[in-house]
C-alpha cells in the first residue's frame, strides 16, 4: 500500500452543493499563505541539527519521512557548507514483519518548531488508532553533532521517553499541524486511514495545545458547526483575521472556524470557544479533500484521485468562507493528475504539486503555477521548467507531493515520493529545494534552479535501509536566530 495517508480509491459522481447561513469572514481580513515557513527567528544556539551561528538567521527544511520514521533536517545556503544537518530516528515500534496491521509503525507526519521544542506528530504510537505528540526541546537536540543520526536509544528505551515530553492524544489519525500565535493546532481526522472513504463518518476534532507545556491540551470537536458537521479533519491553513479553514475529507467539505480566543488562558477552555461554519463540495466519492490555500476570503482546494488505482478527474475548488462554492477549474481527467500541496506564492499566484501517479506517459507530473486572472483561476499547461530531471530516478520515477515555500516566496522545498513506494526500486524519494523566479512576466514560462538535497552520499541504496526514501509527505521551512 501506498503511504496511509494516500489511500488508493476510486472515483464516484457529484451531488448537490451545500451551503451554510451564519458566520462569515471579513472580505478585507487579513490573509496568509499556507506552506510557509511554519517558525519566524526561533532563537537557538549554535550546536546541533538545528544549530545557527550567532546573530546569523538560517533557513531550515525539516521532513517527515513517513514511511521510514525519522525526520530528516537540510540547511540549504548553510554558511558553513552543512547542508544536511541530520536525522532523527523515530521508529518508535519497529514493523520487523512487515504486519502494518499489528500497529508496529509509526509514521511521523506535522511538524513544528515553537515553545522551545521542535514538535513531531506521530501518528500510530502508541497504537495504529492513538497518535502522539513527541517534543524534543532543543536543549536536548544541542546535545548531538551536525549530521548525525539522533539514536532512538538516546531517549527512548522501548517503554518510556527521557529528555523529551511524550503526550498520548487518545485520538485516531492526529496529523496536521498549524502553529498559530502561541498555540498549535492540530487536527485529528478521527476515523481509520486504512479504509475506504464510505466509513469516514466520524467527525474531526481540532486540538489547541499549549507548545511550552505540550502536555496542555484542549479539543474541540467539530460538531455543531454552521452547515454540517467536519467529518475526517485534514489539512489546515491560516487565512488570518483570527480564521482558520480545515480540510473535511470524509464529507468533502470545507470548514471555517473562529479561533480568535485561542491564543491565551486554558487550552480546554480556549478550544470550547472555537465557533465556524461548514461549506460543502460538490460530492465526490473516493477523492481526497485534504490540502488547501488561503485566497483572501476563503480558500482553493485540490480534489482529486488519491491513491494509484484511482483514474477519476482532478479539479481545483474555489471556496468563499461566507458565500461559500465559487466555482471549479479542471486540471486534468483519466487519472492523469494525482494533486498533492498546494501554496499561496502571493495574493493572486499559487503553486501546486502533481503527480502522474502509476500512468508512464501523459501524467501531468510537477509544479503547476495557478493564477487569479480578473477573479477566474487559471492552470499553466505546462509545469515550471527545471524539475524534470529530478523526477527521474535509479528506480521508480518520483512524484512532486509536499510543499513548502519560504516567507518571501522566493524559494520552495519538495517532498517527491515514488510512484510505488512499495514496489522494487520504490526507495529514491526526493528533497528537492529550487530558487523561483518571479511570476511577474509570463508565469507559464518560469524556470527554476534546483538542487537535490538527497543527492550524491545521501542518495539511496538498496543495501541500507536507514538511507531509504519512500515517502517524504511533509515538508516544512523554518528560520531560526542563531544566539
Amino acid at each position: 500500500m501506498r503511504a496511509v495517508h494516500r489511500v488508493a480509491v476510486a472515483i464516484a459522481g457529484f451531488a448537490a452543493i451545500g451551503c451554510p447561513n451564519g458566520s462569515s469572514v471579513d472580505d478585507d481580513a487579513e490573509t496568509a499563505t499556507s506552506g510557509d515557513e511554519t517558525g519566524t527567528d526561533t532563537a537557538i544556539g549554535e550546536a546541533g541539527p538545528l544549530g545557527c551561528p550567532s546573530g546569523e538567521v538560517c533557513t531550515l527544511v525539516l521532513v517527515s519521512q513517513t514511511l521510514d520514521d525519522r525526520v530528516e533536517i537540510f540547511s540549504p545556503g548553510d554558511p558553513g557548507g552543512n547542508v544536511y544537518r541530520g536525522t532523527i530516528d523515530l521508529d518508535l515500534k519497529p514493523n520487523l514483519d512487515g504486519d502494518n496491521s499489528s500497529g508496529r509503525l509509526d509514521e511521523p507526519f506535522g511538524l513544528a518548531l515553537a515553545g522551545g521544542h521542535l514538535h513531531v506528530l506521530v501518528g500510530h504510537y502508541p497504537q495504529r488508532d492513538s497518535g502522539s505528540l513527541v517534543s524534543f526541546p532543543l536543549s536536548f537536540l544541542e546535545g548531538f553533532a551536525v549530521g548525525q543520526t539522533i539514536p532512538l536509544s538516546s531517549y527512548y528505551d522501548g517503554g518510556s521517553f527521557d529528555g523529551v515530553t511524550q503526550v498520548g492524544f487518545g485520538e485516531e489519525e492526529p496529523i496536521f499541524m498549524l502553529p498559530y500565535g502561541d498555540r498549535l493546532l492540530v487536527s485529528v481526522f478521527n476515523n481509520d486511514l486504512f479504509t475506504a472513504e464510505t466509513t469516514w463518518t466520524n467527525p474531526g476534532k481540532l486540538l489547541v495545545i499549549d507548545p511550552a507545556d505540550p502536555s496542555r491540551v484542549g479539543v474541540r470537536d467539530l460538531v455543531g458547526l454552521d452547515g454540517a458537521t467536519c467529518d475526517g479533519a485534514a489539512g489546515l491553513v491560516d487565512l488570518g483575521g483570527g480564521r482558520v479553514a480545515v480540510a473535511c475529507d470524509g464529507n468533502d467539505a470545507v470548514a471555517f472556524l473562529d479561533v480568535s480566543a485561542v491564543g491565551s488562558g486554558d487550552p480546554s477552555v480556549a478550544a470550547a470557544t472555537i465557533t465556524g461554519n461548514v461549506c460543502s463540495l460538490p460530492v465526490a466519492t473516493e477523492r481526497r479533500v485534504r490540502y488547501l490555500a488561503p485566497d483572501g476570503t476563503g480558500v482553493i482546494v485540490p480534489v482529486g484521485p488519491g491513491g494509484l488505482s484511482a483514474l477519476g478527474s482532478a479539479d481545483l475548488h474555489r471556496v468563499d468562507a461566507n458565500t461559500c462554492f465559487r466555482g471549479v477549474t479542471p486540471v486534468a481527467s483519466n487519472g492523469q493528475a494525482q494533486l498533492g500541496h498546494i501554496v499561496a506564492s502571493s495574493n493572486d499566484t499559487w503553486l501546486l504539486a502533481s503527480g502522474a501517479g502509476q500512468l508512464t506517459a501523459g501524467g501531468l507530473r510537477g509544479i503547476y503555477v495557478l493564477r487569479d486572472v480578473g477573479g477566474v483561476l487559471e492552470l499553466c499547461d505546462t509545469p515550471i521548467g527545471g524539475f524534470d530531471a529530478h523526477w527521474e530516478t535509479p528506480g521508480l520515477p518520483v512524484d512532486p507531493f509536499a510543499l513548502a515555500l519560504t516567507d518571501d516566496g522566493r524559494h520552495l522545498a519538495v517532498g517527491a515520493s515514488p510512484t510505488n513506494s512499495e514496489a522494487a526500486g520504490g526507495i529514491h524519494g526526493k528533497v528537492l529545494w529550487a530558487s523561483l523566479p518571479s511570476f511577474d512576466d509570463d508565469p507559464c514560462a518560469a524556470t527554476a534552479e534546483v538542487v537535490d538535497l538527497t543527492s550524491g552520499e545521501l542518495a539511496a541504496s538498496e543495501d541500507h535501509v536507514a538511507s531509504w526514501r519512500r515517502a517524504p509527505d511533509v515538508v516544512e521551512v523554518f528560520r531560526v536566530q542563531g544566539r
